[in-house]
């Protein structure tokens, strides 16, 4: 039997144990030695684990894999074997990576814009932003962030511009930022453009999307997680012992004191309840918003 002292640590461990076990690591962990209660309270943390577990996307084969491209593991995969034009290969990639979340316009309402060095290939949307993408035949230019600042004045809905190379190997993604002139405390005034490194372009596309998208995947479990079942013994158990730790403060200020003084008049299972109620689904908004006015002016009477 686990001694309660020892659980805490106990439970870390089995928890660890049984996220190796998931990965293929290690045997599943053996909760004999729990009394009841201790195997009930670890179950659940298990079934929260096996429902949020490694939900992140599968990784792409290395090959496609833009970090191993952009450190020189593997040659770059956005060359399509066939001869087709490379960076249409990339964008269209980009929309099979992010699942339709990201659109293409091979056709912008700003494609007749046209410069010495640059010229207009796409647009990729999501979720309101927008990226112009131009190309740069004879490289990345070092003055070009002059041009794309007056792009992005001319086109406030577009959200940044990306300048690439012919063969999309090489590619600066420029945001309104990073075309002015900004200040660094130790090096002071800086160039525009300094802090947009350059790389392949569907790293650099990819890492823009990625950063600004929702990771759904997080909450897919939310709903395993909710059918978990009574959690009131749990509640109790977290509202008795953050009370206690809150009541044994002693703090030297007049109001602190009298903060903690009020806390003596909550009971832990006003708490536990308030928290059921939220898991459950029946109280939120300004049912939640009333609730906790009235637990806070009875505690302050």
């Amino acid at each position: 039997m686990v001694d309660a002292a020892d659980f805490d640590d106990t439970a870390s461990e089995l928890v660890d144990g049984y996220l190796a076990f998931l990965r293929g690591r290690g045997p599943e962990p053996d909760l004999g030695a729990l009394s009841a209660d201790q195997r009930r309270r670890i179950t659940e943390q298990i079934a929260i684990v096996s429902a949020l577990a490694d939900r992140a996307p599968a990784l792409p084969p290395l090959e496609q894999d833009p970090v191993a491209i952009r450190l020189g593991l593997v040659t770059g995969s956005s060359l399509p074997a066939d001869g087709a034009n490379p960076v249409e290969a990339v964008l269209r990639q980009l929309e099979l990576r992010f699942d339709g979340q990201v659109a293409l316009d091979f056709a912008p309402s700003w494609q007749h814009w046209q410069s010495a060095q640059m010229s207009a290939l796409a647009q990729c949307s999501a979720l309101g932003n927008t990226v112009a993408v131009f190309g740069a035949p004879d490289g990345l230019p070092a003055g070009e962030p002059a041009g794309v600042a007056f792009f992005l004045r001319y086109y406030p809905d577009v959200s940044a511009v990306c300048l690439t190379s012919p063969d999309a190997q090489d590619a600066v993604l420029l945001t309104a930022a990073d075309v002015n002139a900004s200040v660094d405390p130790a090096r002071g005034w800086l160039e525009p453009g300094v802090h947009a490194p350059a790389a392949p372009l569907e790293v650099v596309l990819g890492r823009y999307f990625e950063a600004r998208l929702p990771r759904w995947e997080r909450v897919v479990g939310l709903g395993e997680l909710i059918e978990l079942g009574d959690v009131s013994a749990d509640a109790t158990a977290v509202a008795t012992g953050t009370l206690a730790q809150a009541r044994r403060a002693r703090p030297r200020l007049p109001h602190r004191r009298a903060a903690v003084a009020s806390l003596k008049s909550l009971e832990p299972a006003d708490l536990a309840g308030l928290m059921v109620d939220v898991q459950a689904g029946r109280l939120s908004g300004d049912a939640l918003l009333s609730r906790l006015s009235a637990l806070s002016e009875a505690i302050a009477s």
